[in-house]
């Protein structure tokens, strides 16, 4: 009994302590998404859903690159199907990653994770359909590139879903949490606007995302996050004690300059339009 009951008031063996410094810097990083996604979820709902409950569909074309069109029904609808299910992607997203929510309410986990998958890949066709029957914003280079966001959502959820379906769980969690940053690209790349903004001015975005930096952030809104949870899973299951140290501090670093771009997108976009 001694053994179970004293490791907790105990300090942590030196040994542990890269595994713990990367656990934590991982869980640092998922509070400060989980509230800036709840913030980017407020403003969908305040900005696009609320508006469309009130019939002011034109207010859309206030913040868009390219919002409604009179005459395009096809575009329009899959405009209006992308953006009013992106409010339920960004909401019930951060749900299915909350450890204490699959353990005490699984067939909630369950429920909403149908509800995630179905939603990720309708909104990604949507998405992929508009740059199809409209020109993109930036060119059709912006348009293979967010494309590309939406090929990759759909290939993680249909992922995701068969290790469920096979009840191999390790394997369905890394491909749902895979699905979880894909899905989030929209937030990522706000996020990293502004955070590029901030520290340069907006150097190379361009008026429509078609400057190099524009570009490299609509790919890196797919690449980069994949990127490092991929080095996370490396460092976490193979990595020796310098490579998690490495790992946490890298993470630790990224935190920091997406809560400047959480802050900076809320006061700076997000709050402004949500009570103008």
């Amino acid at each position: 009994m001694t053994s179970l009951s004293t490791p907790s008031l105990a300090p942590a063996p030196i040994s542990h302590l890269p595994r713990r410094l990367l656990s934590g810097a991982g869980t640092v990083w998922f509070l400060a998404a989980l509230i800036g996604q709840g913030i980017f979820a407020a403003y969908i709902f305040a900005v696009y859903v609320r508006s469309a409950a009130a019939g002011q569909w034109d207010s859309w074309n206030e913040t868009l690159f390219t919002g409604l069109i009179r005459g395009d029904l096809a575009g329009n609808t899959m405009m209006i199907v992308h953006l009013l299910l992106a409010f339920v992607i960004t909401a019930s997203g951060p749900m299915q990653l909350i450890p204490a929510l699959r353990r005490r309410l699984p067939a909630f986990h369950r429920w909403n994770g149908r509800l995630y998958i179905l939603v990720a890949i309708l909104i990604s066709l949507a998405g992929i359909g508009i740059g199809i029957v409209r020109p993109f914003f930036g060119g059709p280079i912006n348009g293979v590139l967010q494309s590309f966001n939406g090929v990759v959502i759909i290939t993680c959820a249909i992922l995701a879903l068969k290790a469920a379906r096979a009840r191999n769980f390790s394997v369905h969690r890394r491909w749902a949490t895979r699905l979880f940053l894909a899905a989030s690209g929209v937030w990522f790349l706000r996020v990293m606007m502004i955070a590029w903004g901030m520290t340069t001015g907006g150097a190379g975005l361009g008026e429509e995302l078609d400057g190099p930096m524009g570009r490299a952030a609509l790919l890196g809104q797919t690449v980069i996050p994949l990127a490092v949870y991929q080095l996370y899973l490396t460092a976490e299951e193979h990595g020796a004690p310098q490579a998690k140290v490495a790992m946490a501090v890298l993470l630790f670093l990224l935190t920091l300059i997406m809560i400047g771009g959480i802050i900076g997108a809320t006061f700076g976009m997000w709050l402004p339009r949500m009570t103008s």
